[in-house]
């Protein structure tokens, strides 16, 4: 497969977009309408069952009224894979399309059409490339090959940078064969045809006054369109305006939504938060509830306790008192005995209990000696 360059890619790419930027065109462009009168001409007076190529068909614009000419066979070949999709929407049929590499030799024999033609197709072709492309196409054209194309430029030049790149192209400089240049069809293109061989059955013999009619219908439309368009220019600003304003709000709707969803989110987060702190809150305040019952309890213990103390407090200082009172008692019969044992009456007692116990010693040892 051979190199694809930023031109060629971008075609590829977005071939389906370009029906609707046509028919969009066409609103304000006359040269379509020309370009189609003039191929539907030409083509419906040439010899019945002709063979015609058409070199980049695109979406199909003109493969589906040429089709509709009796007894021409016409056949289509492009480079672009969303051409092809949109060609197929477009007209309905893929009878005699080709999808072709880019720049690649043609899977045609040489002569095997009468014409080949190319509309708005060679602008897009790079300069370094569209020497080799149109001697393909004359190598498979019998009798004409035909472009409508950029008007006459002395040399190639850039035209645009849309596409991944347009150019304009000095058309006569590229063929070794004279060509003719009609540029009296329209004021953004001229028409232009090699003729391969003297058959005269494929000369374009549109009249001067034809062409200039249709250079004029198409000045007029073109100057009534502008003016239309700028009667309305206001209203299409006023809509772009608008429109640019709604895009604003849009975004800033969004980025409210999204600050939203972030507020909701943190609301959110912070609901999930305050829920457990209050949890947290209803165990701290079931246990601050059960010390406080602890608390009451202790408190009642400790009254208790007090009671207790205060009541062991007493009994001691009871029993202190009845100690003291016993002392004073034992001190007294000390001193009372003291006074006894020094009386007279003390010590006789004493000696007749001495006797006492002779006397009873005395009695034994009678009861022995018996």
């Amino acid at each position: 497969m051979s190199t694809i360059y930023a031109n060629e890619q971008w075609w590829q790419e977005n071939g389906q977009a370009w029906v609707k930027e046509i028919e969009k065109r066409r609103n304000t462009h006359p040269l379509y309408g020309i370009q189609e009168i003039v191929l539907s001409d030409y083509f419906s007076h040439i010899p019945k069952g002709s063979k015609v190529l058409e070199f980049g068909a695109g979406f199909g614009r003109h493969a589906k009224y040429l089709k509709e000419i009796d007894d021409l066979e016409y056949f289509a070949v492009d480079q672009s894979p969303t051409m092809k999709l949109a060609y197929e929407q477009y007209t309905g049929s893929l009878d005699n399309y080709f999808l072709i590499e880019p720049r690649d030799r043609l899977p045609f024999p040489d002569n095997y059409f009468n014409v080949v033609f190319t509309v708005s197709v060679l602008i897009h072709i790079n300069p370094e490339h569209i020497q080799n492309i149109l001697r393909e196409l004359q190598r498979v054209a019998k009798n004409v090959v035909l472009h409508f194309e950029n008007k006459y430029v002395e040399h190639a030049q850039l035209a645009y940078q849309d596409h991944g790149g347009c150019w304009m192209h000095c058309i006569p400089e590229l063929y070794d064969l004279p060509v003719n240049i009609y540029n009296e069809l329209s004021e953004e293109q001229d028409l232009y045809t090699v003729q391969l061989n003297p058959n005269s059955d494929y000369l374009f013999d549109m009249s001067a006054i034809e062409m200039g009619r249709l250079k004029v219908a198409g000045s007029y439309l073109k100057k009534g369109l502008d003016t239309f368009e700028g009667e309305v220019k206001w209203r299409q600003e006023r809509l772009e305006k608008v429109e640019e304003e709604n895009r604003t709000f849009q975004e800033e709707l969004k980025r409210c939504k999204e600050c939203l969803e972030k507020v909701e989110e943190e609301n959110r987060i912070n609901q999930g938060e305050i829920k457990r702190y209050q949890e947290l809150l209803k165990v701290a305040k079931n246990e601050l509830k059960s010390v406080g019952s602890e608390n009451v309890l202790f408190r009642i213990s400790l009254i208790q306790y007090k009671d207790l103390v205060n009541e062991s407090e007493n009994r001691v200082a009871l029993l202190e008192s009845k100690e003291k009172e016993f002392n004073n008692y034992i001190n007294t019969l000390n001193c009372e005995l003291a006074a006894i044992k020094n009386c007279c009456s003390f010590r006789l007692l004493q000696k007749l209990w001495n006797n006492r116990m002779l006397v009873a010693l005395w009695k034994t040892v009678k009861k022995i000696s018996k």
